[in-house]
């Protein structure tokens, strides 16, 4: 088995850390990789993946992956 695809991600306006990991099996998995919080965002949003600057970073982090 080979191991996971990693694209690491950074939130363009709070610098959080984050990646995203494409399993061999294909599947996508987003992971927050700060162990503090950051996000000035969350609490209004309810999560920190639901934050608009850290979707898009998350977004173009899967573009990245889709290429060979």
């Amino acid at each position: 088995m080979h191991d996971p695809r990693i694209e690491p991600v950074t939130c363009p306006e709070c610098g959080m850390q984050a990646e995203v990991r494409q399993r061999p099996s294909g599947l996508f998995e987003e992971v927050v990789t700060d162990i503090q919080p950051k996000c000035q965002r969350e609490p209004q949003q309810g999560s920190v993946l639901e934050c608009r600057s850290l979707r898009r970073a998350f977004f173009e982090a899967h573009q990245r992956l889709h290429k060979p």
